[in-house]
């Protein structure tokens, strides 16, 4: 008798921002963050190897954007390499910016994409570390909404300026304003973890 035990990998998140000025003054904010529901057929999409790829192509899902699958195996294209942030100018979060797990994209209107500095791995999660350094050009900005996104079909090699039309949302934030005067630096370490 066999005996199906579903698995549900339960992926849960926090975002933790940290702003340090350029007097060392730190303020912090946590959240959680909700995980978008295509994270599942991204992860699943790394581990195909690439002599099976071919007879698959995409992972896709009804009304869902498509997850590609490499002839060549397991590529930068669906693993998590970029962090982007909605910001606006004005003094309150737009109207209307929430979170679903069905999300496939931003809801800000001004959007800047940072390619993920570093990753630190435990033996149940994985931390994203992304830094800003904030000069006078972008002093004004006052980032909302964070999003954890794949590199993306064609951004294998991780560009500084990636083509975003191919790149997939895993995770997705919104919280308070954060700005932060010239001088300062602005981090955002975001933990995705499979519970045990």
């Amino acid at each position: 008798m066999i005996i199906n035990t579903p698995c549900r990998l339960g992926l849960k998140g926090s975002v933790v921002v940290t702003v340090k000025d350029k007097h060392g003054n730190i303020l912090r904010s946590a959240k959680p963050n909700t995980v978008i529901v295509d994270s599942n057929r991204i992860l699943l999409a790394q581990l195909i190897p690439s002599s099976l790829a071919s007879d698959i192509g995409t992972i896709p899902k009804a009304g869902r954007p498509t997850v590609s699958v490499s002839n060549t195996g397991p590529t930068n294209a669906n693993s998590i390499a970029y962090l982007r942030l909605g910001y606006t100018t004005g003094d309150t979060v737009p109207e209307g910016a929430s979170v679903s797990q069905t999300d496939i994209s931003m809801v800000a209107s001004n959007i800047v994409t940072l390619k993920i500095e570093d990753a630190a791995v435990s033996s149940d999660s994985i931390t994203f570390t992304t830094s800003i350094s904030v000069t006078s050009g972008i002093a004004s900005r006052k980032y909302f909404e964070a999003a954890l996104y794949t590199a993306g079909i064609g951004n294998e090699s991780i560009p500084t300026s990636p083509n975003t039309s191919s790149m997939l949302m895993f995770a997705h934030q919104v919280h308070s304003l954060i700005s932060a005067p010239e001088g300062a630096t602005i981090t955002y370490d975001w933990t995705i973890t499979i519970p045990e």
